[in-house]
């Protein structure tokens, strides 16, 4: 947590400088011997490429919950929410862009061995904008493999 002055010297309007809050961290429980809850909540703001605005500010919370599955599987579950707040009126309108995203993920994953892993992850998400024409649905299916080379193997991600 912290408060930060930005300025943005080639900036127009309101981007041109930012004073606020930043947040960043992360609240996890273990339940039980292999499960874990997680909330993380963000508040900073990130450069943005959109119109004139040389920032925006992101607010999100998000919250995880990864248990033991059959097999030696784990399985993760996810829901977050985003909004992210840009500081000079959008085109077209007599007030900046917003954009609302809820988004949730699932996942199934696997330990191979003591310094490898490989999961599998599902994820929508759903933009709603003030902005004509920026809503828009995601969706997407990943997969991953880890490897761990030093220490003391890999942890669940």
């Amino acid at each position: 947590m912290g408060l930060r002055h930005q300025t943005n010297p080639l900036a127009t309007g309101e981007s041109a400088s930012w004073d606020g809050l930043t947040l960043g961290g992360s609240l996890r429980r273990q339940l039980g011997r292999s499960s874990v809850a997680e909330v993380q909540l963000t508040r900073t703001p990130e450069p943005s490429g959109y119109d004139i605005n040389s920032y925006y500010v992101n607010n999100s919370i998000l919250a995880s919950l990864t248990a033991t599955g059959p097999l030696e599987f784990w399985l993760r579950g996810g829901v977050g929410v985003l909004r992210n707040a840009y500081p000079n009126d959008a085109p077209g309108l007599s007030e900046p862009r917003r954009d609302d995203i809820l988004g949730w993920t699932v996942g199934i994953g696997r330990d191979l061995g003591w310094r490898a892993w490989v999961r599998a992850d599902y994820r929508h998400e759903r933009r709603e904008s003030n902005v004509p024409g920026l809503d828009v649905t995601t969706e997407g299916f990943l997969i991953q493999l880890g490897l761990g080379l030093f220490g003391p193997g890999p942890a669940r991600p």
